[in-house]
């Protein structure tokens, strides 16, 4: 098992003195993942913004934070000027997630306050890389398949509306077209 202030990995148990494999267990600050994806589905709602927000801040938002916290990724998914040009499509490279590595950290070079670690700015940060992954991920796919596959390749605009599950499959559809 593993333990930090924010998670909790649970992959044994004891029994009779004894630490016995058990089924994974994953809590975000003390919630069973299993209950918050069970309550998400329930209501018909996606989960990742209430994730991404119940990590950072420590608790579930309410309506009004939860707003606030999708207008703030929204705001701040665009990417930096060039980046695309010059951090993705320059450098294709086959592994998305080599690529997405690659690219979280080109985003220092990009970054008007990147030595700051005040909780402010960090705050700042973070919500800027959820809110940016997305694109960079779609991006990443979209140059693999032009460059390794030789298939049409797809830039959409994103649109700050659009929760993040939305706003990947919209980007790497042709038709930009999704349902819930």
């Amino acid at each position: 098992s593993g333990l930090t202030n924010i998670s909790l990995i649970k992959s044994s148990e004891e029994i009779d003195g004894k630490s016995v494999p058990c089924d994974g267990q994953l809590y975000y600050r003390g919630y069973n993942i299993f209950d918050l994806v069970s309550g998400f589905r329930k209501d018909g709602r996606f989960g990742f913004d209430e994730c991404a927000y119940l990590l950072l801040f420590g608790n579930l938002p309410n309506a009004d934070e939860l707003f606030e916290f999708k207008k703030a990724l929204g705001y701040s998914m665009s990417l930096p000027t060039n980046f695309v040009r010059d951090v993705i499509m320059k450098a294709p490279s086959p592994d998305i997630m080599n690529k997405l590595s690659r690219s979280v950290l080109a985003l220092y070079s990009y970054d008007s306050n990147p030595d700051d670690t005040s909780i402010e700015n960090v705050l700042r940060q973070c919500i800027h890389l959820i809110a940016q992954i997305p694109a960079i991920m779609v991006y990443a796919y979209q140059v693999k398949r032009r460059h390794y596959y030789r298939k049409s390749m797809y830039i959409h605009p994103m649109k700050p509306e659009h929760r993040t599950a939305e706003t990947i499959i919209r980007s790497i559809r042709a038709n930009k077209t999704f349902t819930d």
